[in-house]
């Protein structure tokens, strides 16, 4: 089964519910990858300032749409990630990668249009958008990389006729396709992923250690709670406090 790329047909005609205004995200789900240097990568919500008729994506803004992408794209989106990692297409960059928001499409000078993005439905995602500009001259995304996504349903921004849109990938099927596309993508793509890079082993390694520490804190009474206490909430959070800080310290 092939999902047609060049589908002029808006998202909730083709199965997705409700888009831009009246975005339906009970169906999103938070998105983060570990990618081959053993960082944790979260595709973040699109933040859109109250008021501002500009797309802005810095991590101070006062709006925050929940969710990264759709559940059923979830999967398929992990695998096609990771493998673009493998195969060296590019270097997944934490706060450069971003999923749904509840906004019309945007424009290369940053204001919106009147027409509903599909990042309103949460099909689709920009990644390391810093180093691929919509509209820019340059662009790291390889070709290859969006042949990859093409192959399981993703349309890319860099093959828009006009204003490209390097960092732009976009899923134009229906649910089921989603639903088929993962399927191909696990029997195609999971046994590039099956196996960890020494990077990933020592980084899972470190979240091991620090969860077997927090648990063996979690488990002591706190410095303000006396022997005959029991531990309270405020102790809990304390020891949780201080586990963390000494954690980022070592």
């Amino acid at each position: 089964m092939a999902v047609d790329l060049n589908d002029k047909r808006r998202a909730d005609a083709r199965g997705w519910g409700a888009g831009w205004p009246d975005c339906d995200r009970s169906g999103w789900r938070s998105l983060a990858v570990l990618s081959i240097q053993g960082r944790m990568v979260k595709v973040a919500s699109h933040r859109l300032k109250k008021g501002q008729a500009r797309a802005s994506f810095d991590f101070e803004e006062d709006v925050e749409f929940p969710g990264s992408v759709r559940d059923e794209i979830h999967e398929l989106v992990s695998l096609l990630l990771q493998v673009s990692e493998r195969r060296a297409y590019i270097n997944l960059q934490p706060g450069w990668c971003w999923g749904g928001g509840c906004r019309a499409i945007k424009r290369p000078d940053g204001t919106f249009t009147d027409t509903p993005s599909n990042h309103s439905w949460g099909l689709a995602l920009d990644i390391n958008a810093p180093e691929n500009v919509f509209g820019g001259a340059t662009h790291t995304i390889p070709e290859a990389m969006g042949k990859l996504w093409n192959t399981y349903g993703f349309r890319w921004g860099g093959d828009y006729p006009d204003s490209k849109d390097w960092m732009h990938f976009e899923f134009m099927g229906r649910p089921e396709d989603a639903r088929a596309m993962t399927q191909k993508a696990r029997r195609e793509l999971a046994k590039e992923v099956d196996e960890l890079t020494p990077e990933q082993e020592k980084a899972i390694a470190r979240m091991a250690d620090f969860l077997d520490t927090l648990v063996e804190r979690l488990g002591k009474k706190g410095e303000t709670e006396t022997k005959d206490d029991e531990a309270t909430p405020s102790g809990a959070a304390n020891r949780i406090a201080t586990t963390v800080l000494k954690a980022e310290k070592t």
